[in-house]
């Protein structure tokens, strides 16, 4: 049996169902959250960190360096205890390094 979802002009988006009414769903996001901000403390500091010193020009962003490219460089860190200490990737490149779960000393 297939779902659709209303559109204005009648039938046409497929609707996936979700696995949680939403009540449930809300409280399971919020044990969820609650669970990665005790576990990822230190991600979470560090970024913050980072973040401020971008903010206070303290740190300029660089282009990626993998393919050069200046639009939308992104910071990503190696090691959580020196979080000024970033590789500069582009959106592409950021996104498969994870994808891939390849090592990051291999880009340095």
């Amino acid at each position: 049996m297939k779902m659709y979802m209303r559109k204005r002009n009648g039938y046409g988006i497929k609707k996936k169902k979700s696995k949680f009414k939403f009540s449930d769903r809300k409280e399971y996001q919020r044990k969820y959250s609650k669970l990665r901000r005790v576990k990822d403390k230190e991600k979470i500091a560090c970024r913050q960190i980072f973040h401020t010193a971008l903010r206070n020009g303290e740190v300029t962003k660089k282009p990626c360096s993998i393919c050069e490219s200046e639009e939308f460089a992104e910071g990503h860190h190696i090691d959580y205890d020196k979080p000024l200490e970033v590789i500069w990737l582009c959106k592409k490149h950021h996104r498969k390094l994870h994808a891939l779960s390849v090592s990051t000393k291999l880009l340095v």
